[in-house]
Parts: C-alpha cells; structure tokens; sequence
C-alpha cells in the first residue's frame, strides 16, 4: 500500500511538472509568434522593399518614442532621386478603454507608400479637422462604424480629442489595428508639432543613396536651412498648409537613415533578440 501510494504520488507529480511545462511552453510560443507577427507586420506597413529608407531616432528605446525635426521631411524632398516621403507620428492612446496606437500622417504622401483599401467611408484628407479613418480589425473589435464620434485619451499626455470616424480601411498589415489622423493630431498628443516619430522616403536609387541623404542630413544638424522651395506655394497635402514647421537644432549622433526594413530589425538586435531566435526558441520550447 505505501508503494502503491509513493508511486501514485510520484506519477501526480510528475503529471503536475509536465502540465506546468507545457503551458510554459505554449504560453512561450504564443509570445514569441506574436511578436514574430508584430515583427513581420510592422515591417510589411515600413516597407521591405530597397527604395524605401526611413530616418529615424536611433536614441530611442522603441520603434515608437523617436523624435526626428518634422522639417527634414520637406528638406529631403526637395532632393533629385527622391520620390516621395512620408512624415508620421505613432502615439499610444486608449480608444473606448482598449490601448491602441494612433497615426498622424499627411494622407496623400502617406499612401503613396502604402496602399489603403476603403472599405467604408472617405479617404482622409489633411485639412479633416477632428477626423479619423479606423482599421478594419480594429473597428471588428470595437464595433466602430463611419460617423461614429469617439474620445482618444493620451497615455503619454494628459491630452484628449473627440474625433469623427471617417471611413473604415483595410491594408493587410498591422495597421489594421490602428487609427490614422492627420499629421497634427498625432503631433497634438506628441505635445510638440516640431518632431515626428520617423520619416519615411521612396527612393530612385539611380540617383540618389541613403548616403547621400545622412550627408544633407549632416548638413542640416550643423547649419539648419529651409528648404529650397521657400517662397513659393507649398505642395497639395504638404503640412505647411496647416501649421508652420519650426527649425530645432539636432544631434547628427542621434539620427539614423537606412533602409526600412532594417527599422525594426535594430530594435530587437539592440535587446540582443533576433528574428531566427525567436522562432527557433519557440519551436525548441514546445517541442519539449
């Protein structure tokens, strides 16, 4: 009977050990696919292909906290071989008690770096004062519709606005769960209209290298200028249309330009993580 009993104790054990092992194991695989998801997501909305360079905060800890002059966009544009760019500002906020990320954009450039399906709804335009278009997965999941009124707290900042929903849009990558709104109302929240999180470009690379584009940005952090279009009408959908654009002075230590599917990618090497390890942990891990 005691070895009965030693044994049935022993086998619970175990039992219990191997149960906790393998909801370590899954919970693990959850985790690491789900940022091998967000991984592959966030690098599907920067853009994988060579022509698009991003200009970033190398200083900062996340993809999301970079502060880079909002006037380097229209700076860099102004360049022969460069083709279009996109400044944005990605906020954290609660929309409707669920913490979401917010995305300032100048809508036209912004989609002629990615493509946006209007499901419902109209396109976002620049001058939409109190506007935003809603990803499809998101306004699933907060049963949100075109004319809906809703409140975006920031998380960051004591800040809020009552923004309209302008449409819903679907993109297939991670921004299906955000919020787009013109550039100045991520900036809002930002507090500061003089930065933006990061700067994207597309690129003619016959004419033009992210080479050539540190150099002007070298340039600018040791003798800021406007740019070559001064005086003259600002382009349709650019910023200046709605607010100037304030020269700050920078650090050319603190600003990267490389190609944008290496944007991610750094922040995960710089925590000693990488793609291939993170898949190959999981399979390790659940195999077990």
């Amino acid at each position: 009977m005691r070895l009965t009993g030693f044994r049935y104790l022993r086998r619970q054990r175990i039992l219990t050990l191997a149960l906790i092992l393998v909801m370590a194991s899954i919970l693990f695989t959850i985790t690491a696919f789900s940022l091998l998801g967000f991984y592959r997501g966030f690098n599907a909305y920067v853009g994988e292909e060579e022509n698009i360079i991003a200009i970033c905060d190398k200083q900062s800890r996340t993809p999301f906290t970079g502060l880079v002059p909002t006037y380097l966009a229209e700076r860099i544009s102004a360049m022969d071989g460069v083709l279009a760019s996109s400044p944005e500002v990605v906020v954290p906020c609660y929309l409707k008690d669920e913490a979401i990320f917010l995305r300032g954009v100048v809508p036209k450039q912004f989609t002629e770096l990615n493509q946006l399906n209007m499901l419902e709804g109209e396109v976002l335009e620049l001058n939409d004062l109190n506007s935003m278009i809603v990803g499809k997965r998101l306004a699933e999941r907060l049963k949100l519709k075109t004319g809906d009124k809703a409140l975006i707290l920031g998380i960051a900042t004591d800040r809020y606005a009552e923004v309209q929903i302008r449409g819903i849009f679907e993109s297939h990558t991670a921004m299906d769960d955000e919020v787009l709104t013109p550039l100045y109302v991520g900036q809002w929240f930002r507090v500061d209209y003089a930065y933006v999180t990061l700067i994207r470009f597309k690129i003619d690379r016959s004419i033009i290298s992210p080479a050539m584009i540190f150099e002007e940005v070298s340039k600018q952090a040791s003798n800021p200028t406007q740019n070559g279009t001064e005086g003259q009408n600002p382009p349709e959908q650019s910023i200046t249309q709605i607010i100037p654009i304030e020269i700050r002075r920078f650090g050319i230590e603190k600003i990267g330009v490389e190609q944008a599917q290496n944007f991610m990618k750094s922040y995960l090497d710089a925590y000693g993580v990488t793609r291939e390890s993170l898949f190959l942990l999981s399979i390790m891990v659940f195999s077990f």
